[in-house]
C-alpha cells in the first residue's frame, strides 16, 4: 500500500475514533432532551418544533458511521455511505442546537467531508490546510490586550500550577510576555508546517504546545472538561499523520488525478477555501467566534445577567445553583450561564452573545417578572486597548426588542413536551 493511502486511512480512523470518544464525554450535549432546565436553541425557527426523536436517530446514525470509519477501508461503497451518513447526521444535530457547534465538531465535520469527497492526496492536502487555518486564526484571536490580561493569565496560571512553579511575585509585564508566547507559538507552528523541510520541526513544536495546554487545563492545572483534553490529544496524533510522514514530492506527483478534475475534488477544495476565508468576517461581528477558531480567546462579548435578590430566592433549585453572591448596594444577584454549561452539558458554553441571551431567556423568563431582570452586554473588546462598549437592557420587553432588531438567526428555544416539564 502506498504511504498516501495508508495515512489517509489512518486519519479516517482517527476521526471516527475520536468522534465516538468525544460523543461519550459530552453525551449531555447530544442525548439530553429539551427541558425547562436544559433548553436547546436551534439555528433556524423551523427547528423549534422538531421532535427529540430526530436527535436520537441522528446520534445513533452518527455513532454507527463513526464506528464504520474506524473499521472499514477507504474507497469502497460501504465507507462512502458512512461518510455521507456522518455528514448528514452531524449536520442535523448541529442545526437543532447552536451549543453543539463546538470547535472540535466543526473541524471533524470539515475534515470528514473533504476526505469523503476528494482523491487521497487531495483530501490530505485539504486536511493540512484546515489544520493550518485553525492554528492561524486561533493565534490571531489571541493577539489582543484582553487575552494577555484574562485568558492568557488563566492558561499561564494553570500551567504554572501543573509544574509547581509559583509565579505570584512576577511582574505584570513579565507575565504578559509569557502569555504572549501562546499565540506566537501557534504562528511559529504555522510557519514551520507550511514547508516540507521544516514540517517535522513544526510537528515537534505543536506537540510541545498541546502538551503544555493539556497540563494547563488538565487535572494538575485548571481541571477543565475532559473533552478539551481529548481534543488536544487528537491534535498530537493528527499532526503526526498529516505532517510528520509527509511523503516525497515525486511520490505525490505520481498520485495526481487526470487533468480533468472531478467534481468531488472541486467541492473539497472550494469548501476548504471557504472556511479559510470566512473567519476574516469575525472581526466585524459577521461570523461567530468558535467557527472562526477563536479558542481560548477573549474576543467574545460579555453578558452579565442580574436578577433581583427576592426573585432569585424563589427560583427552582436548578436556577439557585447558578446564582452568585448578591452585588453590594444593588440587591441583585448574578446568574452564571457558564456554570450551567459546565454542569449541565459538560462542555464550555457557546460564546456568542446571541446564544447567551437566548439561553438566558429560555432558562429564566418563566421565573421572573418584567422588572426583575437586567442584562449588561459588553461588546467585543478593541484589539489594542481592551475597551468594550456597554449596553444595558432592563426587562424582558427590552431584551425581546433587542433580539428581534439585532439578530437574523433564531433566538427561541425548542418547545418542551409536557412529559419533559
Amino acid at each position: 500500500m502506498q504511504p498516501i493511502f495508508y495515512r489517509n486511512r489512518m486519519i479516517q480512523r482517527l476521526l471516527g475514533c475520536f468522534t465516538l470518544l468525544l460523543l461519550v464525554v459530552t453525551h449531555a450535549l447530544w442525548g439530553s432532551p429539551p427541558t425547562v432546565d436544559n433548553p436547546q436553541i436551534p439555528w433556524f425557527a423551523w427547528g423549534i418544533d422538531a421532535p427529540f426523536g430526530v436527535d436520537i436517530c441522528s446520534v445513533f446514525l452518527l455513532s454507527t458511521a463513526s464506528l464504520g470509519l474506524c473499521l472499514f477501508s477507504m474507497r469502497n461503497r460501504t465507507t462512502r455511505a458512512f461518510f455521507l451518513i456522518y455528514t448528514i447526521s452531524f449536520s442535523i444535530l448541529i442545526l437543532l442546537d447552536q451549543h453543539r457547534l463546538q470547535p472540535w465538531v466543526l473541524q471533524f465535520l470539515l475534515m470528514t467531508i473533504v476526505l469523503g469527497l476528494s482523491k487521497h492526496h487531495l483530501g490530505m492536502k485539504c486536511c493540512r490546510w484546515i489544520v493550518l487555518t485553525i492554528y492561524f486564526y486561533s493565534a490571531l484571536s489571541k493577539l489582543d490586550t484582553s487575552f494577555y490580561e484574562s485568558h492568557g493569565q488563566l492558561l499561564l496560571d494553570g500551567l504554572l500550577k501543573a509544574v509547581h512553579i509559583d509565579g505570584s511575585f512576577w511582574s505584570d509585564n513579565f507575565r504578559n510576555l509569557l502569555a504572549m508566547l501562546f499565540p506566537l507559538g501557534e504562528l511559529l507552528i504555522v510557519s514551520l508546517l507550511l514547508f516540507r523541510r521544516t514540517c517535522r520541526c513544526g510537528v515537534v513544536f505543536s506537540w510541545v504546545m498541546h502538551s503544555a495546554i493539556i497540563l494547563a487545563v488538565g487535572p494538575l492545572g485548571l481541571n477543565h472538561e475532559f473533552g478539551v483534553l481529548l481534543w488536544n490529544v487528537y491534535f498530537i496524533l493528527q499532526n503526526y499523520i498529516l505532517f510528520w510522514a509527509h511523503q516525497d514530492k515525486r511520490e505525490e506527483e505520481a498520485t495526481l488525478p487526470p487533468s480533468r478534475i472531478q467534481i468531488g475534488n472541486r467541492l473539497a477544495v472550494s469548501l476548504t477555501i471557504l472556511f479559510a476565508v470566512l473567519p476574516v468576517l469575525e472581526n466585524w461581528g459577521w461570523y461567530d467566534h468558535w467557527p472562526a477558531w477563536a479558542v481560548y480567546s477573549s474576543r467574545s462579548e460579555s453578558v452579565v445577567i442580574l436578577v433581583d435578590q427576592e426573585a432569585a430566592e424563589e427560583f427552582p433549585n436548578f436556577l439557585k445553583e447558578l446564582c452568585g453572591r448578591p452585588i453590594l448596594f444593588e440587591e441583585k444577584v448574578p446568574v452564571s450561564l457558564d456554570r450551567w454549561s459546565f454542569e449541565k452539558r459538560n462542555c464550555p458554553i457557546y460564546p456568542q452573545m446571541r446564544y447567551r441571551l437566548a439561553l438566558a431567556k429560555a432558562l429564566i423568563q418563566e421565573w421572573t417578572s418584567e422588572d426583575e431582570i437586567e442584562f449588561k452586554i459588553e461588546s467585543t473588546p478593541q484589539r489594542w486597548t481592551g475597551e468594550r462598549e456597554t449596553i444595558t437592557l432592563v426587562g424582558w420587553s427590552e431584551l425581546e426588542r433587542y433580539l428581534s432588531a439585532t439578530f437574523y438567526l433564531n433566538t427561541k428555544a425548542r418547545r418542551v413536551s409536557a412529559d419533559e416539564r
